[in-house]
């Protein structure tokens, strides 16, 4: 057999074991995220389940890994659990389904105090500007004339999680 043979079976098996180590990081991750949604429930008998968390790079990207979870809307209000500031924001701004729409902050506000959401201190309105411009400056959201949405990149990579399709 000719050297080419061998030179693009190896070109072949080399993309195949990307393929498959990129395949495996999306299901580790989908793993991960209905891990800790299991921990929602407080069900500590899951010893025997393999935990898998994702993780950052050495310069702390998480290269299109779950910063946090996001479960759907309804686990809040079955569990009666209180979601971060920032599963909140992203649970009312893609309630509709329409992730490219723009959020004025106070729509985002007005929007968690319906859900009682809201953070109760005196610097609520505050806290949600804050936490905009966080997820902004992280690259979870763009910023236009009208408001806040989900970036482009957010929407496309999964960085907005909101549960295994």
């Amino acid at each position: 057999m000719p050297k080419s043979f061998f030179e693009n079976r190896v070109r072949e098996l080399t993309q195949r074991r990307a393929e498959h180590r990129a395949a495996l990081q999306q299901l580790d991750l989908e793993l991960g995220w209905w891990q800790q949604g299991l921990e929602l429930f407080g069900d500590s008998d899951t010893d025997d389940l393999e935990e898998v968390i994702p993780s950052t790079d050495a310069a702390g990207s998480n290269n299109g890994t779950i910063r946090e979870l996001q479960p759907p809307s309804e686990v809040f209000s079955h569990s009666g659990a209180k979601p971060t500031l920032r599963q909140a924001i992203v649970a009312v701004m893609s309630e509709d389904g329409d992730l490219e729409r723009s959020w004025r902050p106070a729509d985002v506000r007005a929007a968690l105090q319906r859900r009682g959401w809201m953070p109760e201190a005196k610097s609520g309105p505050q806290m949600v500007r804050n936490r905009l411009g966080t997820m902004h400056s992280e690259g979870d959201l763009d910023k236009d004339d009208n408001g806040y949405r989900f970036a482009a990149e957010a929407r496309n990579t999964g960085l907005i999680q909101l549960g295994p399709e």
